[in-house]
């Protein structure tokens, strides 16, 4: 495909991805696995793309092809890649959750344990690490031979002794240690306690009290304290705060705060300029008006100190519609133009570009900013749901060329969620229902059945 051609067919593919992750996610495996196949077909080349396509066949039985497409991934990432590990933990991950859908619980055991070792090795992701240790976790207890026990008047099922037991209930444990959030991993880990009389590890019982709590009463700050801690902009040597003022941003509230999006966007730019060092040269420059108007603000990166970009911020007032596209184009100039300086322009918008330049796509855009040292994060208030397909495929376009992350706004929780361009977040297993098995008799006391669905 020439170059032109394909950079045109990028932001349909992006819509393809980001269907097939939704309808995934939904449990519409089939319909998932159509998205992906034309994402691919029209992207040849995405690592993202074609493992998530490998992944679908895989869980729709088509085994033996899902781990072609997973192997073949693997040849579209290079050393050079910055995301070199974490790309290919992800694929020995997928690799593992492949043997999990075809019932070969034994062989996905290394590949899981490959990724974890990458993983740990790397950044220790914690949510990462904390679905990794979870799949590992589920898959020790299913982890039972082949073929399935049948006795007069019970299920199949398989057995698994007391130590397996044992030995998944501290994987999960772990899981939870990177991530006590994680309701699945603490579902399994609670339910092996209960089985085995074991008692729940302190840490456990402090967490899920602490999330308890933070879900009755939400508390703003810890939303733009995760962004924070997942974005990690102090890292940048120069930040281009880039915020949408459109009128949208005023019509609609941030239901769990009851306050509109755009005071609840000044407020949580202002509580990340406080964290940001100051060594960090920042900038400001505003998405409004309409596609010819002058930004209201444009202020390059190194212009303005930190309490002066606080002072810009509290007086923002919106205005008009969202021509991003126009804005970004142009955005790079507020930064230096030097390629060995680390920069992020931070995206802040709920809308989708409503300007074209010239039959120019985001995609294209984003795609030539490879070799500029420019990542590109972005926060949104829409909801990651089919209705946005647009405006994700936009920021997933962004955000996968430059090295950055997606983070959105859970409006009636009051959290922020990373939207990950991977099948992750689909992969927390839950475990079958368990029960005691006197089908060896009274001399295999520590006998439990599963009962797989």
């Amino acid at each position: 495909m020439a170059l032109p051609a394909l950079l045109s067919a990028q932001k349909s593919a992006y819509r393809h991805y980001y269907r097939g992750a939704m309808y995934y996610g939904e449990g519409r495996y089939g319909q998932a696995e159509g998205q992906f196949q034309q994402a691919v077909a029209q992207l040849p080349g995405n690592f993202h793309f074609t493992t998530a396509y490998g992944l679908a066949l895989s869980r729709n039985g088509q085994h033996e092809k899902g781990r072609q497409m997973l192997q073949q991934a693997a040849g579209y990432v290079t050393p050079k890649d910055p995301e070199y590990n974490t790309k290919m933990a992800a694929r020995h991950f997928f690799f593992g959750m492949a043997n999990l859908y075809q019932n070969r619980a034994g062989q996905a055991v290394a590949p899981i344990k490959r990724a974890i070792a990458l993983q740990e090795k790397m950044d220790g992701d914690g949510r990462k690490l904390s679905i990794y240790y979870n799949a590992l976790g589920y898959a020790a207890v299913l982890n039972q031979g082949e073929g399935s026990h049948k006795s007069a008047g019970i299920a199949p099922h398989f057995h698994v002794h007391k130590r397996d037991l044992v030995r998944a209930a501290a994987l999960f444990e772990q899981s939870l240690r990177y991530d006590a959030t994680n309701a699945v991993a603490l579902h399994n880990y609670r339910m092996l306690a209960d089985t085995l009389g074991l008692e729940m590890a302190p840490f456990v019982v402090r967490a899920d009290s602490v999330a308890r709590k933070r879900l009755l009463e939400p508390v703003f700050n810890e939303m733009p304290a995760k962004i924070d801690r997942t974005l990690q902009l102090g890292d940048f040597e120069e930040v281009l705060f880039l915020v949408d003022i459109s009128g949208s941003m005023v019509m609609e509230k941030v239901v769990c705060l009851n306050q509109d999006r755009f005071d609840v966007m000044k407020e949580m730019a202002l509580y990340l300029t406080e964290r940001i060092p100051p060594s960090t040269r920042l900038g400001l420059a505003t998405i409004g008006g309409d596609c010819e108007k002058t930004p209201m603000k444009w202020m390059a990166a190194g212009s303005i100190s930190h309490a002066e970009m606080k002072q810009e911020l509290r007086f923002l007032f919106p205005d008009g519609t969202t021509p991003l596209l126009t804005m970004l184009v142009k955005a790079p100039e507020l930064l230096s133009p030097s390629d060995s300086v680390r920069k992020s322009i931070f995206l802040i918008s709920d809308g989708e570009n409503v300007c074209r330049i010239g039959g120019l796509d985001i995609c294209e855009w984003a795609a030539g900013l490879a070799g500029r040292n420019i990542t590109i994060h972005v926060l949104t208030f829409l909801d990651a749901g089919l209705e946005n397909t647009g405006a994700f495929a936009e920021y997933t376009c962004l955000a996968d060329h430059t090295g950055g992350k997606i983070v959105y706004i859970d409006n009636y929780h009051c959290s922020t969620e990373l939207f990950d361009f991977n099948l992750l977040e689909t992969c927390r297993l839950t475990l079958p229902t368990l029960q005691r098995s006197d089908c060896w008799g009274s001399a295999a006391k520590e006998l439990w059945s599963i009962f797989p669905e």
